[in-house]
């Protein structure tokens, strides 16, 4: 992961922490590749809380296509916000 800032723009590039969107809707959902599930969970609820509050810009390394989105929360969770390119 890694967290990049420029003037009032903000972006986080999460690498493995998010294999596919339904993971933005529902963080506790592991994939495979989590060898540590409950610390996993934690760890992407954490960095989706940010991103919403802050106006990170997500960028996700394994989603298909290109491009970064908004997450914005909705009650106790978070949803998908605009694709930027």
């Amino acid at each position: 992961m890694l967290r990049l800032a420029s003037g009032s723009d903000r972006a986080v590039f999460v690498g493995d922490l998010l294999h596919s969107p339904v993971q933005i809707l529902e963080p506790c959902c592991n994939s495979s590749s989590c060898a540590a599930p409950g610390q996993a969970a934690a760890t992407r609820r954490r960095i989706l809380e940010r991103a919403a509050d802050e106006g990170e810009l997500l960028v996700p390394a394994h989603f298909g296509g290109a491009g970064a989105l908004e997450v914005t929360r909705a009650g106790s969770g978070f949803t998908l916000g605009r694709w930027a390119r």
